[in-house]
C-alpha cells in the first residue's frame, strides 16, 4: 500500500507552506523597502518557515520511533496520538501567521499584519489554484489514495466531494479569500509606512546658533 502521509498529500502540504513563506517574504521585503530598511529576505524566510519546521518534528519523531506504517496506524487507531498530531499541526499553522506579528521584525504593526495576511493569502491562492487547475475531485481522490480517509472503491463510486459533502465552490472561495487577504496586506503596506532609524544612540542636537552677545544680553 502507499506510504503514510506520502505522495499527493505531502506535495499539497509543501506547496501550501512554500506559498505562505514566499508571500510573506515578498510582503516583508516590500515593507522594509518602504520604511527605508535594507532588504532582509532571509530573515522573513526564517520567521515564516521556522514554525512549519517545528510543526513537522512530532511527525518525524513518531515515524522514527514506530516506522511509517506504525505512525500512520497510531494516527487512525490511537485517539491520543491523533489529537497530538492535530494540535501540533494547528499550532504550527497559527505560529506561521503569528510569528511576523510577535517577532517585531517589521517596522510597524501595520507591516506585521500585512506580512501575516500575505502569508495566509498566498497559501489560500496556492491551494485554491491547484484545486482549480487539477480539479477538486481529482485532487481529493489522489490525496485520499495515500491517506485512505475514504475507502478507495467507495471514493471512486460516489466521489469524494459527494461522499464528504465538499462544496464545489471551495477552490474559488479559496482564491477569492486569498485575493482579499492580499488586497488588505497591500493597503496596510501603503498606509503603514514609517521611516526606519538604525539602532543606536539618539542623534546629537545641533549646536546653538545664538551668539555670545545675544546670550549676555538675555542674561542681563
Amino acid at each position: 500500500g502507499p506510504l503514510p502521509l506520502a505522495g499527493a498529500y505531502v506535495a499539497v502540504a509543501v506547496l501550501t507552506g512554500v506559498a505562505a513563506v514566499l508571500g510573506g517574504t515578498v510582503a516583508g521585503t516590500v515593507s522594509d523597502r518602504r520604511a527605508g530598511r535594507p532588504a532582509r529576505a532571509l530573515l522573513w524566510v526564517a520567521v515564516l518557515a521556522g514554525p512549519q519546521l517545528v510543526g513537522v518534528l512530532p511527525l518525524l519523531g513518531a515515524t522514527a520511533l514506530r516506522g511509517p506504517v506504525g505512525a500512520w496506524a497510531g494516527f487512525w487507531l490511537d485517539p491520543v496520538a491523533r489529537g497530538a498530531y492535530v494540535v501540533a499541526a494547528t499550532v504550527a499553522l497559527a505560529c506561521v501567521l503569528l510569528a511576523p506579528v510577535l517577532t517585531g521584525a517589521a517596522a510597524s504593526r501595520a507591516a506585521r499584519a500585512a506580512v501575516a495576511l500575505a502569508a495566509a493569502g498566498s497559501a489560500l491562492v496556492g491551494l485554491g489554484g491547484t484545486a482549480l487547475a487539477l480539479g477538486q475531485e481529482r485532487l481529493l481522490t489522489t490525496v485520499n489514495d495515500g491517506l485512505q480517509v475514504v475507502p478507495g472503491g467507495l471514493s471512486r463510486i460516489l466521489g469524494i466531494t459527494v461522499h464528504l459533502g465538499v462544496p464545489e465552490v471551495l477552490p474559488t472561495a479559496g482564491l477569492l479569500a486569498g485575493g482579499a487577504a492580499w488586497t488588505a496586506a497591500l493597503l496596510l503596506l501603503v498606509a503603514g509606512r514609517r521611516p526606519w532609524r538604525p539602532p543606536g544612540p539618539a542623534p546629537a542636537q545641533p549646536p546653538s546658533t545664538l551668539s555670545a552677545s545675544a546670550i549676555q544680553s538675555a542674561s542681563t
